[in-house]
């Protein structure tokens, strides 16, 4: 935006009659607060404004809004008061005068013939406040018991606008207070005193100081009440009275500013005292990297205050501090903001306006939020009441409406939360009567396009009214939009064409002319077809040996073709020679230089002339300039020296020859090394100042360097320097501590846990013999850690406690020693979720697809393989939410996403136990391309038909989130089956009925339900083929078994009968009668099955549907069959004689021997409707969508 701005100003400065730039009004030098504190006879300011040409500055000093004199005020009295420098002396003493104190404000006032400018304000501040008052001054006792940690608190009153230092004493010997060199005493930034654990010998009575920073040379000191802080003896013993870390106190939030210094402060507590140690946080990589101390970096008070010197905006992130001791680890974030410098996007410089115009003038600055703008005129500051004036909103931009007596110098000054910049200039509203600027020309070309001017250079103060004629009639300019009349007196003509040529007459006058007195002029105007450049010289960038091809293509009217030429020039020289080549012939007029070098860099300029017969002397001229620089990466440095100075220093040496930039300005030195452990050649350090030529570097030890300078320019960097070998001899224990450490656990068996860490390399080794001491116990007791001494990256503990959480301590070991600081970890005989989730996500959003990549959760953070990832798209306005669980990957591609809609991803990683946490969600944003496909269903083929079941294919561009088959009877409703994963390219219905017209679709299912179906087909099933499968108590075994049962019967009948017989032959009876014939068993009829067969339906195959508790809304009503759906059957009974449902629908007896049993289908497992998940399930909002590679089916009815 900062060029769009200066863009408006120069178009402002360029076509507004009167705009002009001249100089900055502005101080070199303004007035600084002075402190006082006792021992000074007098107080001094002093003041400078710029120099400028043929102006000549004189001075004044006010205090508030008034001038200061010769006169006395109060005790003061003023000498200088006239001049740059003010000399502020008291008649008695200089504490007794009045005018000290933020109520009084000194400004110097620079004036010349333009007018007055003011400084910034200064004051005098006596360092004599009472600091202590109140309760800073009552006596204070407090008791806390030994190994407890402690505050001691200094309560004193703040003045912001004195810098001070907090001081501590023992109250009984007067004897400072210094922390100590492990940290378990530390001051804060707030001035209190922080005890990590307190000892018997710390009772004592304390109090703080406070000590003015300013005047440099004071010794003041003004002190508070004391505290008595007692310490009663502890009662436990030995380690049971140790605790974990902890901390007093975190800066959590801290801004600086760039180059300027910041200070972050983490005090910890606990017993025994915990170490501090610092490291910077990559919420992308999820990774600590240590800081050491440098030049950069700086610790203090046992590294509980870190130091950023120099600061830059890449400087601003999360550093956390880590507190560690035998008892654990703690850790704390601190952010630090960066803040920009305070400079001037677009300052406001002298310019003018004619009278009764509205003019802005410019003030536009870049700090820290938020800014505040002030303007001042004549040293005044200028009241916005006035409804003439208005500021900016967004920058402090002022308008001023119908100027009038607004002549004078006027300043705008900028102020951030660290700084206040002013610029000041001479405005000027002019009052002249109208004239002609310039000669009108009487004859112009203009040229056929969308708008050209007519000049007609009349201006004045105020602004001129001016009437237009053309071929002798006025023209309308009230409501036209053809015409416009212009600030600078023109006249512009819109969508010119041939007709517009003609003679063109314009007068004007403003009330300063005489009474009905005009200037006027007339030119005759030509009208042209389009003659100019198309395509010229642009800014580019060319490498040395390049041959460059560097454009002049033209258009011009057809009467002047013949009449076109083009000039090249270089630097104002045209060109010659044979590097060369120069194309003539219209329109490509382009110009090829071969073999560029360095000295063929410059601003090359590509300009057409036209001759116009028709107009003599008349021509069109059109050019276009471009800088063109041939350049090269740097010659390479050369290593002049390097010595291993001590230990801790190694000296390099270097030089680089002017000239040898390459016609690119150099950037920065770069130090590289390699070193006997790593052959890859790393940067060491980067040194920005390019007038540096040596360097101090901290090696470090049992390490030999390989050393290289390069230099880097805009192209790129140089090839490295000569190489210098420098060993370091010197030993050391290992400075850093492993990294990652993390645990897994062998779920077969728990008794067993793998330690893995990052190992140090042989450049952090510090000497021979590198090795680790790990240590572990259970988290839940206090026993002593049980030490293991590791020479790998990772080492299996057997015997532990299954499902038992342990502490872990790891530490680098070598031949010197043990390092100082280590790494904790808590693990777990047994699995648990992720502890870290995907970082480094990246969005290329494409006109045909969505692709999401990412790096998988880091191996320390995964408590276990990750076996899946789910994606979360989000949708804020309005808010819709997706997921889709696939397995384990680091990209995804995604279909028919919302067109042109703002929309974030986060993505978690799954582990055997259960979720970790999502990443943070990265916004994008989809372009206007709808990538939402249907699918294009395939008639089946005859061997994929059936008399119940029907095999699909179908095809899609991309994918979607899932598919959701469906199929109905003709005119009935559609109904779905399982979802379907969005890798499936085939379904099966099956159940379904002999003989019967279908429809079938699949619907592809996008972001929030969004639904784009496929093409439907019609498929007619196959008539029932094979055996008619009839009911067990029709099948020819059950018959045999009632005629074998049915002959007993008769047998048992006829022997009963036959015994009755003998018995009645005892008795008297009809004479000749006989017994009847006993009748045949009757015959076993099939007429009910018969009739079945001939005039009942098919029946829909039966449906089981498992729906988990809580899901009953997802039941399809209409899918459902009952009772009441056969009670109207024509010929059809609804039960049998025995009393049990036609047909035994329903019954699982009847299913196993159906026609329609679904067991004499072959078909996937889990193609069952409703009864397998199918490896795939959505959900609109906060719902999943499961996924994973293998073709699925469906199966429903």
């Amino acid at each position: 935006m900062d060029w769009r701005r200066s863009l408006i100003a120069l178009i402002l400065c360029t076509f507004l009659s009167g705009y002009h730039a001249q100089e900055f009004y502005d101080f070199t030098e303004h007035p600084a607060n002075v402190y006082i504190a006792g021992s000074e006879s007098e107080v001094k300011m002093s003041c400078n404004a710029a120099p400028m040409q043929n102006r000549v500055w004189t001075y004044r000093w006010r205090l508030n809004n008034g001038y200061l004199s010769n006169q006395a005020i109060g005790n003061a009295i003023f000498v200088g008061y006239d001049t740059n420098a003010l000399t502020i002396r008291p008649q008695t003493s200089i504490h007794d005068v009045t005018i000290f104190g933020t109520n009084n404000n000194f400004t110097c006032v620079a004036t010349n013939n333009h007018g007055p400018i003011t400084s910034n304000i200064a004051r005098v501040l006596r360092i004599g406040k009472p600091y202590f008052q109140g309760n800073g001054l009552v006596n204070i006792q407090s008791t806390v018991v030994a190994g407890q940690p402690a505050v001691i608190r200094c309560r004193y009153t703040a003045f912001p606008e004195i810098p001070i230092s907090i001081l501590w004493y023992y109250t009984n010997n007067g004897i400072l207070l210094t922390t100590s060199a492990d940290g378990r005493v530390a001051i804060g930034i707030d001035g209190s005193v922080y005890i990590a654990n307190l000892l018997v010998g710390d009772a004592a009575p304390y109090r703080c100081a406070v000590r003015p920073d300013e005047p440099s040379n004071t010794n003041v000191a003004y002190y508070s009440g004391n505290t008595t802080l007692n310490v009663t003896p502890r009662s436990c013993t030995g380690t049971l009275c140790d605790f974990g870390p902890q901390f007093h106190r975190t800066s959590a939030n801290v801004r600086g500013r760039v180059g300027l210094s910041a200070t972050l402060e983490c005090i910890g507590r606990g017993r025994p005292t915990p170490a501090i140690s610092w490291c910077s946080y990559n919420p992308n990589t999820q990774l600590c990297s240590n800081i050491q101390a440098s030049s950069k970096y700086t610790f203090n008070q046992a590294s509980t205050r870190l130091t950023i010197n120099n600061l830059i905006i890449q400087d601003a992130g999360i550093y956390r501090c880590t507190a560690r001791s035998s008892r654990g680890s703690v850790y704390a974030s601190n952010n630090l903001q960066v803040d920009p410098i305070l400079t001037w996007v677009t300052r406001f410089t002298s310019m003018s306006a004619s009278v009764e115009d509205t003019v802005t003038l410019p003030c536009d600055a870049y700090g820290s939020p938020p800014l505040t703008y002030t303007w001042y005129k004549q040293a005044i500051l200028l009241p916005m009441t006035n409804s003439r004036f208005s500021m900016s909103s967004t920058n402090g931009n002022l308008t001023i409406r119908n100027l009038n007596n607004d002549t004078g110098i006027y300043q705008c000054v900028v102020q951030d939360r660290y700084n206040k910049i002013a610029s000041g200039g001479f405005f000027e509203v002019k009052v002249f009567a109208a004239r002609f600027t310039a000669q009108m020309p009487k004859q112009q070309i203009i040229q056929v396009g969308p708008s050209a001017q007519v000049k007609c250079p009349i201006d004045g103060g105020p602004k001129p009214t001016i009437t237009y004629f053309f071929n002798g009639n006025q023209i309308n300019l009230l409501g036209s939009n053809k015409y416009q009349s212009l600030r600078t007196g023109n006249l512009l003509i819109k969508n010119v064409i041939a007709a517009d040529g003609g003679n063109y007459t314009c007068r004007g006058r403003n009330r300063i002319n005489p009474s009905n007195q005009y200037v006027s002029g007339w030119a005759t105007v030509y009208v042209y077809a389009a003659t100019r450049i198309l395509t010229g010289p642009t800014t580019r960038d060319f490498r040395i040996g390049s041959t460059v091809t560097i454009p002049c293509n033209v258009t011009a009217d057809p009467r002047i073709i013949n009449a076109v030429t083009v000039r090249w020039e270089k630097d104002g020289q045209s060109l010659q020679g044979p590097k060369y080549l120069i194309r003539n012939s219209y329109p490509d007029y382009s110009l090829t230089i071969n073999n560029a070098q360095i000295q063929e860099s410059g601003n090359y300029t590509c300009t057409m002339t036209a001759v116009i017969a028709q107009v003599p002397g008349q021509s069109i001229v059109d050019s276009k300039t471009g800088v063109i620089n041939f350049n090269a990466i740097p010659a390479a440095p050369r290593l002049i020296y390097a010595k291993l100075v001590n230990s801790s220093h190694l000296f390099l040496n270097w030089s680089f020859t002017a000239g040898n930039e390459n016609n690119s300005p150099l950037t920065k030195f770069v130090i590289q090394f390699k070193s006997n452990y790593i052959s890859t050649i790393r940067t060491l350090l980067e040194l920005s100042n390019t007038n540096q030529r040596s360097v101090i570097i901290t090696p470090s030890p049992y390490m030999t360097y390989f050393l290289y300078v390069a230099a880097e320019n805009g192209v790129g960097l140089s090839q490295r320097s000569n190489e210098w070998e420098i060993n370091n001899p010197n030993t050391a224990v290992p400075s850093d501590a492993p990294t990652n450490l993390y645990s897994v656990a062998d779920l077969s068996d728990l008794t067993k846990l793998t330690v893995v860490w990052t190992p140090l390399t042989g450049e952090q080794a510090n000497a021979p013999g590198l090795r680790y001491i790990l240590r572990y116990r259970e988290s839940s007791t206090v026993n002593v850690y049980r030490p293991i001494e590791v020479n790998s990256a990772n080492y299996t503990i057997t015997g532990l406690t299954p499902r038992v959480r342990y502490d872990f301590n790891l530490r680098a070991l070598n031949n010197v020693g043990p390092s100082e600081t280590f790494i904790d970890h808590i693990g777990c005989t047994c699995q648990e979720i992720p502890e870290g989730s995907p970082f480094n996500i990246t969005v290329q959003v494409t006109n045909t697809y969505t692709i999401i990549s990412w790096v998988q959760v880091p191996l320390h953070l995964q408590r276990g393989p990750i076996k899946t990832n789910t994606v979360r798209i989000t949708r804020l306005t309005p808010f819709a939410r997706d997921t889709i669980t696939m397995n384990a990957g680091t990209s995804i591609t995604l279909y028919g996403l919302p067109i042109n809609t703002n929309l974030t991803v986060a993505i978690n990683g799954i582990n055997s136990v259960g979720e970790g946490p999502y990443s943070l969600d990265k916004s994008f944003r989809t372009n206007g391309f709808d990538t939402a496909h249907a699918p294009t269903l395939a008639n089946p083929l005859d061997a994929d038909i059936t008399n119940i079941t029907v095999r699909f294919q179908w095809t899609i561009s991309g994918q979607p989130f899932y598919y959701q088959p469906q199929y109905r009877l003709a005119n009935q409703v559609w109904k779905s089956g399982n979802n379907l994963t969005r890798q499936s390219t085939s379904v099966i219905f099956t159940g379904l009925l002999a003989n019967t017209a279908y429809q079938f679709k699949v619907n592809a299912i996008y972001f929030g339900g969004r639904n784009v179906s496929s093409n439907i087909l019609a498929v007619q099933t196959k008539n029932a083929t094979g055996r008619q499968v009839t009911p067990w108590y029709q099948q020819a075994w059950f018959i045999i078994i009632i005629v074998i049962a049915g002959l007993a019967l008769v047998i048992v009948i006829v022997v009963i009968l036959c015994k009755g017989r003998k018995r009645a032959g005892k008795f008297p009876g009809l004479k000749g009668e006989k017994n009847p014939p006993i009748p045949p068993p009757p015959e076993v009829i099939h007429e009910e099955y018969d009739t079945l067969k001939a005039s009942r339906p098919p029946l829909p195959h039966p449906q089981t549907e498992t729906i988990p508790q809580g899901d009953e809304n997802l039941l399809d009503n209409e899918s459902i069959d009952s009772l009441e759906q056969y009670a109207d059957l024509p010929g059809l009974s609804k039960f049998n004689e025995d009393g049990s449902f036609i047909g035994e629908y329903g019954d699982k007896d009847f299913d196993k021997h159906s026609q329609y049993n679904r067991d004499s289908v072959v078909e996937p497992a889990g193609s069952h409707y409703g009864t397998v998940r199918d490896d795939a399930s959505y959900h609109t909002n906060h719902n999943t969508i499961d996924m994973n590679n293998s073709t699925t089916f469906s199966t429903f009815v």
